[in-house]
């Protein structure tokens, strides 16, 4: 049974043809073109359109000199062979450019015979390959009685004794225009043959004595038999469009054809009427195809819903991977196998993984192919061709496509329509398809298989070079009876299911007396026991091996033409990963675990139990896969450990801790000069780091903070920087944990004082000098009078202490006051004028004590008596004016300070007079010897001054 089998392509010519197409390179091609009709095509060589030379020899000589000329047939010009004096040999030798060893090659030709001979002729087309030991034997003939036979494994020179076959025959389509297709896959050792695209032999053994070498194109007009009862009696024949193409040797192209997803309905047809629905007559199928073995290394599919499926390998020298479920009904098969996109992972040789996609939709189910004239088909006649009738494909057109394939007993293939997206392929308005005289074996049951597709969806860009299909068919399978018997096989069950352990089991056959049948087992898991072959009713006794895999198995047994189909279910899933765990050095790394599963259906997954481990890729997989990891760098100084869970195993990952470091949340301070007490704060890789905190400078102090001087881990350093006094800022260093801090204070404020704020002058005037005090080298600063009467003589300016020196110029005028600004400090000067003198003489003081009897103390009271003289010494005459009497002032005159006890007024004075006034001031609390005596104006400038004395 096929089963949508012109997409999945039937054998290796379909899969060779489709890979020629998309691939081959073209070392020779000669279509006669050259030639006008009529011209004598002599043994001289000639280039082809492709190829390196043409060779046309005529092995009768002198005999045939005309023997191959150009003509006409069916409107192109060919190449016509013969016919000459008996017996002949006329030979084409197309030589490509090179020679090819050990590829696929692919030789088509057209050939016109005019005419059928004598059945029992022998003679005809030859197609040659070159022996082992040097010259040439057919492989292919078509010989003159109408037969195509090709020859088996023994080498002679004579072809009569040759033992060769009959694949088909040629006789129905005499005088037409023929298309021959001759593969030749010599790293198989196999070869097939297509006629007009019907196949008539596929995968059959090159004979041994050939050899591996496609040298030439080696076609003869072989008459030359002269035995008795066989000899050749001559023919024509007409040879075109000769090409060979091979796959170049460069090519990375891995796929074929690929069908992501297909919905079926199988049905039989017993008798002339309507097919029925097989009892498990739904079919979903996926499936995909290489251009050689080992292409493609392994196939799934995602279903609509995130389902996966896997496919198995089917036919190794294709690398065809196919996936088959079959269900009772439609609902069965949709819950399992929805409408929708279905996701194709391809993984292939050369390509890396491919993914294409495709969606099937709409339920586009084709109608049941019914055979119309299938009593005819119960008894067939072979002598002549016969043409198989089907009911009109509803709907159907040249967009659609229908297949045709007759299978012998042993489920073989006899003939078939060519695949899908093949040249010659039926389309969805054909309606018969008709077979040969000669291409049946008399007295066989065979099986029929007609199929309508519905591709809904193509698609040739997502793999370059491949065809993507996907959609919905119909298939109706049904008896071909050769000879005069009807035999009508039937079988239960139809399936079986097994676990694991497998087991055995029987298959009942039904059939007619005389009717033969055998039993073929399809599957190396399954055993036929019993019942290999038999006619009329009978049992096939069977054996299933056990499932040491995970995956489900599908087999089939071929009982009488029909399909036994055997499901099995695999081992519970197991896993290995190669390695258990991994050591690593504190910079980390990378590297793989191999996973090695039961079953190819055996889901996992991987998982990073860590947050120092990241999985890379193999997240998750199916079957065997690998994993992917990174550990990060440990910057920590202890060591870690973490794991990894694959496919319920753990990976255990031990990790080196990284050497101690330490990092300081600042490494700098900037303070005022009063200085300032905080807290450093640092951390550690590492609980374990162990750390010292020292000072380098005596200013910089480390308390007993939180984590004291030294400790382990994170800490905290508390800091006192004391005041600084000097002028001039400085900069000192904490050591912490290896780290350096540094601390800047800045300089302290400059302070300059002046030892006096103020000094008395009389009229003449006269010089002094006034001290200057730093608190620091380098504080600066200058000294200016702001009155012409005073001159700085020395210490304009200094840094740090320093004397002033100044003058005061005689004064001619009244009394006066200036200043001096030092350091930016007023400076005062009093200077007596120069007209009125002011003297205190005879100063004396009287005290007396007393006991005071109500309190038992003592009470001193004193008196002090002086004499005021003021003199006119100017050349005018002064008013009258007040002077003020100060009494228990200090050595210099302030105003704030002691008590003003008398207002006097002086009279006025002419010139060169003067006036003497006696004081006296009583009632004083206290012995005021060392005080002062002041006169002033109201002005408060100073006039006299004299000390107290003792009483």
């Amino acid at each position: 049974m096929r089963y949508f089998g012109s997409w999945l392509s039937r054998g290796c010519l379909a899969a060779v043809l489709l890979a020629g197409n998309a691939h081959a390179g073209t070392p020779f091609l000669d279509n006669f073109q050259q030639f006008p009709p009529g011209t004598l095509l002599s043994p001289t060589n000639y280039v082809p359109f492709v190829g390196a030379s043409v060779a046309i020899t005529n092995l009768d000589g002198t005999a045939n000199p005309t023997a191959v000329v150009a003509t006409n047939f069916s409107g192109s010009t060919q190449a016509l062979f013969g016919p000459g004096t008996l017996p002949y040999s006329e030979d084409y030798l197309g030589f490509p450019a090179v020679a090819q060893t050990n590829p696929v090659v692919t030789l088509s030709f057209t050939l016109l015979i005019p005419a059928v001979q004598t059945v029992g002729h022998f003679g005809g087309f030859d197609v040659s390959l070159p022996m082992t030991g040097g010259g040439d034997n057919p492989l292919l003939l078509f010989n003159d009685d109408g037969g195509v036979l090709v020859f088996t494994n023994q080498a002679s020179t004579t072809p009569l004794v040759l033992p060769f076959v009959q694949i088909g025959s040629w006789s129905g389509l005499q005088n037409t225009v023929m298309t021959n297709v001759l593969v030749l896959d010599y790293s198989a050792g196999t070869y097939s043959f297509s006629l007009n695209g019907a196949v008539l032999t596929n995968n059959m053994p090159i004979p041994g004595y050939f050899t591996n070498l496609f040298d030439a194109v080696r076609v003869e007009a072989f008459e030359s038999v002269t035995n008795a009862g066989v000899a050749s009696l001559g023919n024509s024949f007409a040879l075109g469009n000769v090409q060979v193409s091979v796959p170049p040797s460069s090519t990375n192209q891995d796929v074929s054809q690929y069908t992501p997803a297909a919905k079926g309905q199988l049905f039989d047809q017993h008798t002339s009427g309507a097919p029925t629905l097989s009892a498990t007559g739904f079919l979903f199928q996926t499936s995909v195809t290489g251009t050689g073995s080992n292409t493609i290394l392994g196939a799934s599919v995602q279903a609509p819903g995130g389902s996966n499926i896997v496919l198995s390998l089917s036919e190794p020298e294709t690398s065809k991977f196919k996936f088959q479920a079959l269900f009772i009904d439609q609902p069965s098969m949709d819950a399992v196998f929805t409408n929708g996109n279905y996701l194709m992972a391809i993984g292939t040789a050369d390509d890396g993984t491919l993914t294409p996609a495709l969606t099937v939709t709409g339920d586009a189910y084709p109608n049941a192919p019914q055979v119309l004239n299938f009593d005819a088909a119960q008894a067939i006649d072979i002598s002549t061709n016969f043409v198989f009738a089907w009911g009109s494909f509803t709907n159907g057109t040249t967009a659609d496509v229908i297949s045709f394939e007759i299978d012998d007993g042993s489920g073989n293939t006899i003939t078939n329509t060519p695949d899908l997206g093949q040249p010659g392929q039926l389309d969805g308005t054909a309606t018969n398809f008709t077979i040969a005289a000669g291409m049946l074996t008399a007295g066989t049951t065979n099986t029929g298989h007609i199929e309508f597709i519905k591709v809904t969806a193509s698609d040739t860009n997502s793999v370059p070079g491949a065809l993507g299909v996907a959609g919905y068919f119909a298939e109706t399978r049904f008896s071909i009876v050769v000879g005069t018997s009807v035999c009508v096989f039937a079988i239960s069950p139809t399936n079986a299911t097994f676990d694991a352990t497998g087991g055995s089991g029987g298959i009942n056959i039904t059939a007619p007396n005389g009717c033969a049948w055998t039993a073929t087992n399809n599957d190396s898991f399954i055993t036929i026991d019993s019942g290999s072959s038999g006619s009329g009713n009978g049992t096939v006794g069977y054996t299933i091996a056990a499932n040491l895999s995970s995956d489900q198995l599908t087999g089939t047994i071929t009982v009488a033409g029909q399909t036994f189909i055997v499901f099995q279910t695999g081992v519970a899933c197991n896993f290995s990963l190669d390695l258990t765990n991994a050591s690593y050095g504190s910079t980390g790394g990378s590297s793989n675990v191999v996973v090695t599963a039961s079953g190819t259906n055996c889901a996992w997954t991987a998982v990073s139990n860590s947050g120092f481990i990241t999985i890379n890729s193999g997240a998750s997989g199916s079957g065997n896969g690998i994993v992917s990891y990174t550990v990060a760098t440990n910057a920590n100084a202890i060591d870690q450990t973490g794991s990894l869970t694959i496919a319920g195993q753990t990976y255990t990952i031990t990790q080196a801790a990284a050497a101690c470091a330490f990092t300081l949340n600042f490494t700098n301070a900037n303070l005022t000069a009063d200085g300032a007490s905080g807290d450093i704060t640092f951390t550690a890789n590492g609980t374990n780091c162990a750390w010292t905190a020292v000072s380098n400078d005596s200013f910089i102090t480390i308390t007993n903070g939180p984590s004291g001087t030294s400790g382990t881990g994170n800490g905290t350093v508390t800091v006192t920087v004391a005041t600084n006094t000097d002028t001039v800022a400085r900069t000192g260093t904490l050591t912490i944990a290896g780290q350096t801090f540094t601390i800047t204070e800045d300089a302290a404020a400059c302070i300059v004082t002046i030892d006096s704020t103020a000094a008395n002058f009389p009229a003449a005037g006269g010089s002094s000098n006034v001290a200057v005090t730093a608190n620091g080298t380098n504080c600066d600063w200058i000294a200016a009078s702001n009155s012409g009467s005073i001159t700085i003589t020395d210490g304009t300016n200094g840094l740090g202490n320093g004397t002033v020196s100044y003058t005061v110029a005689a004064n001619t005028g009244t009394a006066r006051t200036v200043t001096m600004t030092i350091a930016d400090q007023t400076f005062t000067v009093h200077q007596a004028g120069a007209t009125l003198d002011f003297a205190l003489t005879n100063v004396a003081q009287t005290c007396k004590t007393r006991i005071v009897k109500r309190t038992s103390t003592t009470n001193t009271t004193c008196a002090v008596n002086f004499n005021l003289a003021v003199s006119n010494t100017g050349v005018a005459n002064t008013p009258a004016f007040y002077v003020l009497i100060w009494l228990k002032q200090g050595s210099v005159f302030n105003q704030n300070v002691g008590v003003v006890f008398l207002a006097k007024r002086v009279r006025a004075l002419r010139t060169g007079k003067s006036t003497t006034f006696r004081i006296r001031k009583s009632g004083i609390n206290g012995d005021q010897a060392g005080t002062f005596l002041f006169v002033t104006d109201t002005a408060n400038n100073v006039l006299a001054s004299a000390e107290i004395p003792s009483p």
